[in-house]
């Protein structure tokens, strides 16, 4: 991060300056006051990387949304987090860093996890899907269009594709 190949997005419970830079000392701070002294959990970190298809251009905050939203359904919600945006490769993804550690100190129930993972994934995109068509139906609302090829110069200057599927 701090070396400029990525930029922090947000945070939970962990230090936050609001630059895009990480004052590691402070961050590791806050996930250790969240985590009890003592524990038996083996790996008691998750390293999490989503990538968003490159097509898909999202703002900064629809990005923290969906980390949010996808650690909130793996159970990690209140967890201390960090979330990371890269963009080292030919498009940009998360890495979220979280404990797997509760405040009790017991190891965060993690069992089928990856199954759950592509639930809360496919959950996120059909919520996103919902959205893209209720904004896609205000345009269409809004125009008043006199033939198909006007429909379609609409949206994809509005950002979508729009593309004729013949019936066979």
């Amino acid at each position: 991060i701090n070396e400029a190949q990525g930029r922090l997005l947000t945070t939970n419970r962990i230090y936050n300056d609001g630059t895009g830079t990480v004052d590691i000392r402070k961050a590791m701070e806050g996930f250790l006051a969240c985590m009890p002294e003592h524990t038996r959990v083996e790996k008691p970190v998750l390293h999490i990387s989503l990538n968003p298809h490159p097509d898909d251009v999202l703002t900064d905050t629809e990005l923290q949304d969906i980390a949010r939203e996808y650690l909130e359904k793996l159970g990690y919600g209140n967890q201390p987090y960090l979330v990371v945006k890269h963009e080292d490769i030919d498009r940009h993804h998360l890495h979220i860093v979280t404990s797997r550690i509760s405040p009790e100190g017991k190891k965060i129930a993690d069992s089928m996890e990856n199954i759950r993972s592509l639930k809360a994934i496919e959950s996120i995109m059909s919520i996103d899907q919902k959205h893209q068509n209720s904004e896609m139906m205000k345009l269409a609302k809004s125009y008043h269009f006199e033939s198909v090829s006007q429909f379609m110069a609409i949206f994809e200057t509005s950002g979508y594709e729009a593309y004729i599927q013949d019936k066979d």
